[in-house]
């Protein structure tokens, strides 16, 4: 156990290493630039819904204790952040939509999910999971 917690922390440091000698090297390597925006040029403009955040599906279940932490229609601090920053859409899935180890969300708890995003006013983009899936969540996810 001794010889393979060393062999780990020697793997770290040669890594660690090898990082500052490139970062040394990229520093001392360097050619000024000099970039120059201008705006009237623009030949494509961004819309003003394009801004949006991603969580994992793993966010929108309670806590040990049943309360939600992030997506409910009270969290005033999260409302207001998104209204004040321009977020117009909120996605719900990424790495553990499809994991078996992650709970499936039950509907109340996509309800809190879409009762967040009507008072901060967002459109949801949510994964159902494919992998093991519930077939009774589907007609309840496309009725949202």
């Amino acid at each position: 156990m001794t010889s393979r917690l060393l062999s780990g922390f020697g793997t770290v440091a040669v890594t660690i290493c090898s990082l500052l000698a490139v970062a040394q090297s990229i520093a001392q390597n360097t050619t000024p630039v000099e970039l120059t925006i201008d705006p009237s040029s623009a030949t494509f403009m961004i819309p003003d819904d394009y801004l949006g955040l991603s969580f994992e599906t793993a966010s929108i279940l309670p806590d040990s204790k049943g309360a939600y932490t992030y997506f409910r229609a009270d969290n005033a601090p999260l409302i207001t952040m998104f209204k004040t920053i321009g977020i117009k859409s909120l996605r719900i899935g990424g790495n553990t939509a499809d994991r078996p180890g992650v709970k499936v969300p039950e509907p109340k708890d996509i309800d809190q999910v879409f009762a967040f995003a009507h008072a901060a006013g967002v459109k949801v983009i949510y994964t159902l999971r494919q992998f093991q899936a519930r077939r009774d969540y589907v007609p309840y996810c496309a009725c949202q």
